[in-house]
């Protein structure tokens, strides 16, 4: 529990783990790069919030680069987010579930991903601003289901 602040750090974990977990805890990120991970670059839960003040770059895979999940929101707006060397997200991009929130509205994505771009259960949402299926990097069409929202 607390207020952070993650940036200037190349994170390089693959073999185990997220790069970052948080529960009930308020996080700023910056710009920061997301090598090869287990499990998630950024896992939030249990009301965490995560805001992303800066440009970053993912530069490795995961099972997923984003999850959120009881109530865990992520909020990155207008950023410019650089994929390098194509990184592959054998879940998907982004997961939220159980009420997890995503706020993703105007960012450049700039490289590619492949997997499966979003999927989004369990009352939760990613707002994209209109952005369209194909707006979250991967190269496999993203789901919903249990009431799941994807706008």
């Amino acid at each position: 529990v607390g207020r952070y602040k993650v940036e200037g750090f190349k994170f390089t974990n693959a073999t185990s783990g997220s790069h970052i977990k948080l529960y009930n805890t308020y996080c700023e990120v910056g710009a920061n790069d997301y090598g090869a991970a287990t499990t998630a670059h950024i896992w939030l839960e249990q009301n965490a919030y995560v805001e992303a003040t800066a440009n970053y770059t993912i530069s490795g895979g995961a099972s997923r680069h984003l999850f959120a999940t009881t109530g865990g929101v992520f909020v990155c707006s207008a950023k410019t987010i650089t994929l390098t060397g194509t990184p592959a997200f054998s879940s998907a991009t982004i997961i939220a579930s159980r009420t997890g929130v995503f706020n993703l509205p105007g960012n450049t994505y700039s490289g590619a991903a492949t997997g499966t771009r979003y999927i989004i259960s369990y009352n939760a949402v990613a707002d994209v601003a209109g952005g369209g299926a194909s707006y979250i990097p991967g190269n496999a069409a993203g789901s919903t289901s249990s009431g799941g929202q994807y706008a």
